[in-house]
């Protein structure tokens, strides 16, 4: 089948206006915030799961591949095509809530639908998933955020965005439809993901390698009646650190989240390390307790600070992240490992002493750097991030909101060239500590991580779901 009779079926199955062939968006989609690859044919937006079904058949019976796109938020290549001729599907259409049922506690939504979009929608029954979206779910799609692990909100003592899913509609490579957890139960409903193999496991944090998701359900909690805060200042990062691993273990956070500039030769040291928390109860009254029995368990270890961070972060939770620039209107990279709390220190570690090596072109080429930490669950997150000038593409124009008056008009390829190769050491980095990832894209590849028997279980799966390999093919190192 030739590229035009292609287009030809997806025009005919979801209209002419959803299926864009004109070269601005089919650029858009080709790059996300760091990474690019070749343009793909056409990029096609659903409005139904049965369209997107019909949709990855026509594509998989020509031979081309095909992707996912949600928010397009990526940094690590998610939804970057590594084939000429791919087609890119947009599921921002698919955007309906289906179902909430606070008799289930569970509510069931498309995969295109965003994470504040849905919150609001819960926000009447006083509900909400036990880890709610990541910080810039203004954009983020569920969707997205269960297939590259998303995390922040309420994740500290609940996990990530996945440990909230108890069941998936996706789309395979041929089309076909699979029902995960207790719905696919021939009359059953949508409310027990471990009803049998954990089925639903292989389409989460796949970086949509395995199939499609059209829809998901999540179990849901009670809003907290209370809220309080708190932060601190430490000396060392290896109190702030030690400081987070304490306050994970008493499970009373939901976020909490460390920040610490670098220093050559002491990274952490420029301003003292800092860790914000933010506590809940089912009153105020309890919630303030929470907060109470947090400063105690880091007294001795940092200083109470006024907790403006968390507090700002909280009052427009999906508002805060207006742009993908840093404050100064910077470019901005993250890069980040997943530790248990006993190694968290030493991955810090030896990301500072990577970050020495390279003092001379951080100075040279005028780019900061940051290390931060965040809890999810049983994981410490360590996360340096650089900071440069430069033009912003045109990912960064537009795949948020309007960018800052500070936003550089100078080229300076130089810096984005340095970021990328230090970038690249970070991943080394990381890889040798025994780093855990959750968005892995085409960046964390597990090819490179994972133990052989693992790997060759992995590829066997891949196989049989997608014998073709047309599905975000390169995703995961697959």
């Amino acid at each position: 089948m030739s590229e035009k009779e292609l287009i030809a079926d997806l025009v005919g199955i979801v209209g002419d206006a959803h299926v864009a062939r004109d070269e601005a968006s089919r650029q858009f989609v080709a790059a996300d915030f760091f990474m690019s690859g070749p343009v793909p044919m056409c990029v096609v937006a659903p409005g139904t799961t049965d369209e997107l079904a019909l949709v990855v058949r026509a594509t998989a019976k020509a031979g081309h591949a095909v992707i996912a796109r949600g928010g397009g938020l990526s940094y690590t290549g998610g939804y970057v095509p590594t084939r000429p001729g791919s087609v890119t599907i947009d599921t921002r259409r698919l955007d309906r809530i289906i179902d909430i049922s606070p008799a289930n506690m569970t509510v069931t939504a498309e995969c295109g639908v965003t994470w504040e979009t849905l919150i609001a929608a819960l926000a009447p029954h006083r509900l909400r998933p036990p880890s709610f979206g990541p910080t810039t779910g203004r954009y983020s799609t569920l969707g997205g955020g269960l297939s590259n692990n998303a995390m922040f909100f309420g994740a500290a003592n609940r996990g990530t965005a996945i440990d909230s899913v108890i069941g998936l509609d996706v789309v395979l490579a041929d089309g076909s439809v699979v029902r995960t957890g207790s719905g696919a139960v021939r009359a059953g409903a949508p409310f027990f993901r471990g009803n049998g193999p954990d089925l639903t496991g292989l389409f989460l944090a796949d970086a949509g390698a395995m199939g499609i998701k059209a829809a998901a359900t999540l179990k849901l909690d009670p809003v907290p009646g209370g809220i309080a805060y708190a932060s601190f200042s430490f000396a060392r990062y290896e109190d702030m650190i030690a400081a987070a691993a304490d306050v994970a273990r008493t499970c009373l956070a939901s976020e909490c989240l460390g920040v610490s500039p670098y220093v050559a030769g002491a990274p952490g040291a420029a301003t003292a390390p800092s860790l914000h928390v933010t506590v809940e109860g089912w009153s105020q009254r309890i919630a303030e307790e929470h907060a109470e029995a947090v400063i105690a368990v880091v007294a001795g270890r940092g200083t109470s600070i006024d907790p403006v961070l968390p507090k700002f972060v909280r009052g427009q939770p999906f508002g805060f992240v207006a742009h993908p620039l840093d404050p100064k209107g910077r470019l901005q990279i993250w890069t980040h490992g997943a530790f248990p709390f006993a190694t968290a220190a030493s991955a810090y570690r030896a990301v500072g002493a990577y970050l020495d090596g390279q003092a001379a072109t951080l100075r040279q080429h005028a780019i900061d750097a940051s290390i931060s930490i965040a809890i999810a669950g049983t994981m410490m997150i360590v996360e340096p991030v650089l900071y440069w000038s430069d033009v912003p593409s045109e990912i960064h124009r537009r795949g948020m909101g309007p960018l800052p008056a500070t936003v550089s008009s100078t080229a300076n390829a130089a810096a984005t060239s340095a970021a990328r190769e230090i970038r690249s050491g970070f991943k080394d980095v990381l890889r040798r500590v025994g780093a855990a990832h959750m968005q892995h894209g085409k960046f964390y590849t597990l090819d490179q991580t994972l133990q052989p028997a693992t790997l060759a279980l992995l590829r066997s799966v891949k196989q049989t779901l997608d014998p073709d390999g047309i599905v975000n093919p390169g995703a995961l190192g697959l």
